[in-house]
């Protein structure tokens, strides 16, 4: 199935950046992170590292485009494994990773320079550099929160990585300590890494969506191969009804088309509905977006 979701996916058109300082970036944007989903406590293989829970685990462990908003891929693991290490098992070429805490780790980030992609993983407070160079800030990242920007090398005299890299400070409202961003990518500024990395919540809002939109709750198999396969039709699911409507579809978008599988309502009624459903958001966002230009402008 795996093919069939990789061609399904092609087929996307691409999306526009969603901020025009993103244009000159040719390398796809993935986002890798893994979310769980609760499977009964007598699926063995899924038997959760916490004892304290009475029930099992399995975790999607996915790459995901973030500005596209479809999967790249995603492998299966039970409760008791980190999945940290499927991603070097899964490291593509020409694309910039966005990492979480719990991926940093330099032979990781050595093997996505060696695959001849990027980083921007977000650093854990223990990780300790030795500062080479202190890069002045433009007025431009000032204006996004970024404190320092530095060139770094690890403190530990056996680590080392295969190219420069850059220790970025940046805060953020609602974050007691600064955000710390480590990447390869010298050659951006400080500005932009911080806002890519922002892009990486949108994995979140993805496995969000696949709970509560897709209802991609409960499994009909308790195998590993089998719950494998539920996921892949949710996805290719998915993917078909982005490809029939041409966007992401929503709640409302499911609601219609189970009316329609149901035989309550006429394909082409739905269309029109969904249609005309999306240019009303569209309108009421396009509104806001204004709205809020105004506003800060008389500040």
């Amino acid at each position: 199935l795996q093919p069939i979701v990789a061609d399904l996916a092609q087929r996307v058109e691409h999306a526009p950046r969603p901020d025009a300082r993103l244009d000159d970036l040719t390398r796809r944007i993935v986002a890798v992170d893994a979310t769980f989903f609760e499977v009964a406590s007598r699926i063995m293989w899924a038997l959760p590292h916490n004892s304290t829970s009475g029930r099992g685990s399995m975790q999607m462990c996915l790459h995901f485009d973030v500005f596209d908003g479809i999967p790249v891929g995603f492998t299966l693991l039970g409760g008791d494994r980190h999945e940290a290490p499927e991603l070097s098992r899964n490291i593509r070429g020409n694309t910039l990773y966005l990492l979480d805490r719990g991926y940093q780790s330099y032979e990781r980030l050595n093997a996505i320079i060696a695959a001849d992609s990027d980083f921007v993983v977000r650093l854990r407070s223990r990780a300790n550099f030795d500062v080479q160079e202190d890069r002045p800030l433009t007025a431009e990242d000032r204006l996004a929160g970024v404190q320092h920007d530095w060139v770094v090398t690890p403190t530990d005299r056996h680590l080392h990585f295969l190219q420069p890299v850059r220790l970025i400070e940046v805060t953020v409202p609602g974050e007691a300590q600064p955000v710390r961003l480590l990447t390869n990518r010298v050659d951006l500024p400080a500005a932009i890494i911080g806002l890519l990395y922002r892009h990486r919540w949108q994995i979140e809002l993805f496995f969000r969506w696949l709970k509560c939109v897709v209802k991609q709750e409960h499994f009909m198999s308790e195998s590993a191969d089998g719950m494998a396969i539920q996921m892949y039709a949710a996805l290719i699911g998915t993917l078909l009804i982005t490809l029939e409507i041409g966007a992401r579809p929503n709640k409302y978008d499911f609601a219609m088309l189970s009316l329609v599988a149901s035989g309550m309502l006429d394909y082409d009624e739905a269309r029109e509905s969904m249609e005309k459903r999306r240019a009303e958001r569209a309108r009421a966002n396009a509104w806001q977006k204004a709205y809020n230009a105004r506003k800060k402008t008389k500040r």
